[in-house]
């Protein structure tokens, strides 16, 4: 657990101590307060880490606090954020939108790899709950049509999803053990559960879910080829390689990894699918996924799974869990 606070710092530097502490432990942001320098800058923050979460619960004087463009390229971010509001007003705007946290329990979704803007506009109270990536967006679907929308906490699906995520607030001590990141989870859904109840139709989908699937679409189809590579695959989509990574990273992976992943899942279904006398080659299993060299297949494959090709074909060897048809799109 993490406590910071202005009440011992000097008036006159209390808001530049506050404008320091954001970009420390959040990322960068620039951040304007309407009052003096000299009038001081009341702000405490106590951080707990939680089931994979980082929650904050945050009281703040008025301020803005920008992150721009060019600070999103330059810090980048691997979370989004859900801001649940306690006491006071607040307003976040992001892709065009802007959701006004007026009533306790009222909360939005801010994708923190891009541009946007918060801000505190009287004294106020609110728990931030710092969400990998990869753990909201399966659930959420595209977040560039739900972000900065007003979630109201007052009744309904949405007051039970404010409650768990005031109740993260609430640990007087970090804790990741199944069980918490279990109940991290749960309020993570809830609150996409509610977000989606509040947002009429289905979000679209966008741009970048398209190229995506098609790069993985074209991934799998040539897996078998060793040359294949980002550059291969931007070239047939066609984009740029630069906006290639762009649209993996959204996701929470690399055209590099989704790959290697997809090629070992795929080996690994081979080693199951042909066992005892008609099991084929641990070299030409390799190979079939594009990994011809005997050596470098079970490296990869070891560091995979913890064990070598051979040994997860062995008779008693347990057949790996799957829970998909498409199992390298689990860490996606």
């Amino acid at each position: 657990m993490l406590t910071i606070s202005t009440c011992d710092v000097p008036l006159g530097e209390q808001q530049d101590y506050w404008r320091t502490t954001l970009v420390e432990r959040f990322f960068a942001v620039d951040s304007t307060m309407p009052a003096p320098p000299q009038a001081g800058y009341d702000s405490r923050m106590t951080r707990v880490g939680f089931g994979g979460l980082t929650v904050d619960s945050v009281h703040a004087d008025p301020a803005r606090v920008c992150r721009s463009p060019r600070l999103a390229r330059l810090s980048p971010s691997e979370t989004t954020q859900i801001s649940v509001l306690l006491r006071g007003r607040a307003a976040f705007s992001q892709q065009g939108r802007t959701a006004l946290l007026s009533e306790p329990g009222d909360f939005a979704i801010i994708d923190t790899s891009r541009a946007y803007v918060c801000e505190f506009i009287t004294p106020g109270d609110q728990v931030m709950v710092q969400v990998p990536r990869a753990l909201l967006t399966p659930g959420l679907g595209m977040l560039d049509e739900v972000t900065a929308v007003t979630v109201s906490g007052q009744a309904g699906l949405a007051a039970v999803a404010s409650s768990a995520l005031f109740a993260l607030a609430q640990q007087d001590a970090d804790r990741q053990d199944a069980l918490a990141r279990s109940a991290a989870r749960s309020a993570v859904d809830l609150a996409v559960s509610a977000l989606l109840d509040q947002v009429p139709g289905e979000p679209a989908r966008s741009p970048r879910s398209e190229l995506l699937e098609q790069a993985q679409r074209f991934m799998r189809d040539h897996l078998h080829e060793p040359d294949l590579g980002p550059a291969r695959v931007a070239a047939a989509i066609p984009v740029s390689e630069r906006y290639l990574f762009a649209v993996f990273q959204e996701s929470g992976s690399t055209p590099s990894r989704w790959l290697r992943e997809a090629r070992l899942d795929r080996a690994r279904r081979l080693l199951e699918a042909h066992q005892g006398e008609h099991a084929r080659p641990i070299q030409e299993v390799g190979a079939a996924v594009g990994l011809p060299r005997a050596s470098h297949f079970s490296r990869l494959f070891r560091e995979q799974y913890g064990v070598s090709p051979s040994e997860y074909r062995g008779p008693r060897h347990p057949t790996h869990p799957s829970g998909t048809d498409d199992p390298a799109l689990v860490n996606v």
